[in-house]
């Protein structure tokens, strides 16, 4: 499987640009929290976890997808800090 066919990667002048990927079982340490709560987030669609490699075993995201749900969770966090 190509990065282009798992349509993750940004096209630049007709090429795929790849991009960083964070295994799955790695994600607890970059987002704080315990794998249950990141297997909360793949059931409601907010990680998409994809395979490498046909045969591999491990699932990845990429490092932009993390990066938005960061965003994401800090922009709700001051949200409700300024309606406090």
């Amino acid at each position: 499987m190509s990065i282009e066919s798992t349509g993750r990667s940004k096209e630049r002048h007709g090429t795929a640009r790849p991009q960083k990927v964070i295994r799955l079982a790695r994600l607890p340490e970059f987002l704080g929290v315990q794998r249950s709560v990141i297997n909360e987030m793949v059931k409601r669609g907010l990680l998409n976890p994809f395979n490498l490699s046909g045969g591999g075993r491990s699932k990845v995201v990429t490092e932009a997808e993390v990066i938005e749900l960061q965003t994401k969770a800090q922009a709700e966090a001051k949200a409700k800090k300024e309606d406090k």
